[in-house]
């Protein structure tokens, strides 16, 4: 398994993330919880090689959720990967159904966006396009 380190270092994209994906009903763009970056960082591990390119860095603030499309300095493999901070409680039936809206509404679109960012940098070769082995 990787590890990354939190030192990043920029490297820019030319991915235009307004013209990729199908905009939803409820827009995740005008959401005060979900954030989405698509401006490259490489990461650095301690001995100052490059460990990783985060592609693409998606972030659940409400669900301490965060997505990365990561490109492996060392087998250039491409893969999402995702960490969660915290569990999801719900109350009653009603506070459970409202995370499922928003699963389907904000979060499903947004994820969906991040995958049309991937593919698109696949297309233009921006992205590796060799994909991590399960």
């Amino acid at each position: 398994m990787h590890s990354n380190t939190p030192q990043r270092k920029e490297i820019k994209m030319n991915l235009d993330p307004n013209n990729l994906a199908p905009q939803p009903a409820s827009d995740w763009r005008e959401s005060d919880f979900v954030e989405i970056d698509s401006d490259a960082r490489e990461t650095i591990k301690p001995d100052g090689t490059p460990n990783s390119t985060e592609q693409i860095v998606a972030i659940f603030d409400d669900l301490a959720l965060r997505l990365a499309v990561t490109t492996w300095a060392d087998d250039g493999c491409t893969a999402c990967y995702g960490e969660a901070g915290r569990e999801i409680l719900a109350r009653n039936p009603d506070e459970l159904r409202e995370i499922a809206r928003r699963y389907r509404e904000f979060y499903a679109p947004a994820m969906e966006h991040v995958a049309a960012l991937w593919e698109a940098g696949r297309d233009s070769g921006t992205i590796p396009t060799t994909e991590a082995a399960v």
